[in-house]
């Protein structure tokens, strides 16, 4: 955020910016939650805590605005659009984990659990995606971890599966 350490707002905008790097880092991106940390720094650096730096603040407040309208679009991407978007293609289990796998082939979003691993399909890995998106923001402390795993996990085969 450009303040110096002894700054009584650099604290702030110190943890929101931590609060971003981890939910990115982690794979959960969790879009609400960064999307109100960049909110907050807007509010933050858009007081402008040190007059002398004015300008610098007033450009990252810009640059977290932008970096909020972003985060909420893709929100609403993956949301409401993702699940009309992906194909029904099979999803190549080979490179999946067994416990992706189990879950996957029992979980309640409509997979039938008598299904084999080798017919799941994107949309169907796309929609268990969004049901632990939505789990994990019913737990904002995280008390439900293995959750929490699997859907970085299912992010992380997602993403290297399914075209940018």
């Amino acid at each position: 955020g450009g303040l110096p350490p002894e700054h009584p707002v650099a604290a702030c905008v110190a943890a929101l910016e931590g609060a971003l790097q981890v939910s990115y880092g982690r794979g959960g991106h969790d879009h609400v939650l960064m999307r109100d940390a960049c909110l907050e720094l807007v509010t933050l650096l858009g007081l402008c805590p040190i007059p002398a730096l004015e300008t610098y603040h007033r450009n990252m407040s810009m640059r977290y605005l932008f970096l909020a309208a972003d985060l909420a679009e893709r929100c609403q991407t993956l949301g409401i659009r993702l699940p009309t978007m992906v194909e029904d293609t099979v999803l190549p289990s080979s490179t999946l984990p067994p416990a992706l796998l189990e879950e996957l082939s029992d979980h309640s979003s409509g997979v039938d659990a008598k299904e084999p691993a080798e017919s799941l399909t994107i949309a169907r890995a796309v929609r268990l995606q969004l049901s632990l998106t939505r789990e994990q923001s019913a737990d904002p402390v995280g008390l439900n971890d293995p959750s929490s795993q699997l859907s970085v996990t299912l992010h992380r085969a997602l993403a290297a599966h399914c075209p940018a």
